[in-house]
């Protein structure tokens, strides 16, 4: 472990059936590093989106913060963040094409930068609807 490690530890005892308090000897204890000072990207901002016949473009501006890590690449949402999408890992330019959904339907769109760290925090939303 490095000095720039922390360890985690937590003992979880549990006896299914067992009345509240009662003497067991069933003990399991979990150890995780997480590296001290490792912080995911702020939010990006989304600042556009384009509909299209079957999708949208959304244009956006990276994080003004990108973590402590360089960002790897962006997920995006057509759920206001209750479900990301993967674009591929490497493409980090700021514009995301979606194409192929249903015409006549509405979506919240958010986008979020990706590091080693983990996921950044959400932009805002647009609400846009696909167009016929």
């Amino acid at each position: 472990m490095s000095a720039r490690s922390i360890l985690v530890s937590a003992a979880i005892i549990a006896v299914v059936g067992a009345p509240v308090g009662a003497a067991t000897d069933s003990t399991t204890t979990t150890s995780t590093t997480i590296a001290a000072g490792a912080f995911a990207p702020s939010a990006p901002t989304l600042t556009k989106v384009v509909p299209e016949h079957s999708g949208f473009i959304m244009f956006f501006t990276p994080p003004k913060h990108r973590g402590s890590s360089p960002i790897t690449t962006y997920q995006y949402s057509l759920t206001g963040g209750v479900t990301w999408v993967n674009r591929p890992t490497g493409t980090t330019g700021t514009s995301i094409s979606m194409m192929g959904l249903p015409q006549h339907t509405s979506y919240a769109l958010s986008v979020r930068a990706i590091s080693a760290a983990g996921a950044g925090a959400a932009s805002n939303i647009i609400h846009a609807s696909t167009t016929r």
